[in-house]
């Protein structure tokens, strides 16, 4: 009783590698970006006693260098090409 084409042995096994799966980085959504900014401004506000920031220009300026944060933290991983190891 011989092996089948394409059969792999027990032994032969441990050698073989998992196919690798490209990892792609997305930031976050605008929206949520913005409601995290809007959070962290009123936890500010409120632990200050500061409503200088609940500011429109705070939040929206807060928001808007988080997702510029995200996007350059997100395309420099990107280009790392990292690859997933994690066996499923």
């Amino acid at each position: 009783m011989g092996r089948k084409r394409g059969q792999i042995k027990p032994e032969e096994m441990s050698n073989i590698t998992p196919p690798q799966r490209r990892i792609e980085y997305v930031p976050p959504k605008s929206e949520d970006i913005r409601a995290f900014a809007r959070l962290v401004c009123e936890t500010l506000a409120a632990e200050k006693n500061d409503p200088t920031y609940l500011q429109y220009e705070i939040m929206y300026g807060l928001a808007q260098f988080l997702e510029l944060v995200a996007r350059v933290l997100a395309k420099r991983l990107n280009a790392e090409q990292l690859v997933d190891k994690d066996e499923k």
